[in-house]
């Protein structure tokens, strides 16, 4: 429920970038940036195809919670961040080891 609500909000934010990038888009359509030449509406359009391609992973990603194409092992990661937490941590003791070691030798 709670990975709903988030896509949901994020959805909500990349609809709020795409408005603002396509208002800005058409009020800059005849600007150029002044070392470049560039046009300006290059710049804003970035915005429209971010939160487009952005909106459409989110929509996917929702698409396969609600039509359970998604599995558990997708969703539950904080195993392995544990195991990743205390590789590094035995990796930074024997450093500090090494170190002190180094020190009194």
């Amino acid at each position: 429920m709670v990975l709903v609500i988030s896509d949901l909000m994020m959805l909500f934010v990349l609809i709020l970038i795409l408005d603002g990038s396509w208002k800005m888009t058409l009020i800059n359509i005849d600007s150029t940036a002044p070392a470049t030449g560039m046009p300006l509406a290059f710049v804003y359009g970035t915005g429209i195809l971010v939160s487009v391609s952005m909106g459409s992973m989110i929509i996917f990603n929702l698409y396969r919670i609600f039509f359970n194409k998604i599995k558990d092992e997708e969703l539950v990661m904080i195993s392995e961040s544990e195991e990743l937490i205390s590789l590094h941590t035995d990796e930074f003791a024997s450093d500090i080891r090494i170190v002190k070691e180094e020190k009194q030798g």
